[in-house]
């Protein structure tokens, strides 16, 4: 192996770059599906509540107003007990039956 001139067009190269965006996607979704523990308790902020439950942030700011939702309010942000979300999605489900 000489003095070879590797290009950004040479297959080693883009291997890499390709291996290097999986690996960069792979943190993303990561990071975007974690949520730090308190005291054993994960949080949701108002937008992953939203995104759960289908509904609009403003909808969201609407249960929490009506009692609906349980949060915490720290330094202005509203955050979530994610077990809390969950229970009530839990007791508010109806199954589907036939006749």
């Amino acid at each position: 192996m000489g003095n070879e001139i590797v290009t950004k067009s040479d297959m080693r190269i883009i291997a890499a770059r390709s291996q290097t965006q999986d690996a960069f996607e792979a943190v993303g979704i990561i990071r975007d599906s974690h949520h730090p523990a308190l005291a054993g308790v994960c949080f949701l902020d108002d937008k992953e509540v939203a995104e759960r439950l289908k509904v609009t942030r403003r909808t969201v700011q609407n249960y929490r107003d009506r009692g609906i939702l349980s949060y915490y309010m720290i330094c202005g942000k509203c955050l979530y007990p994610e077990h809390e979300i969950q229970q009530m999605l839990d007791e508010n489900f109806h199954p589907a039956y036939y006749d």
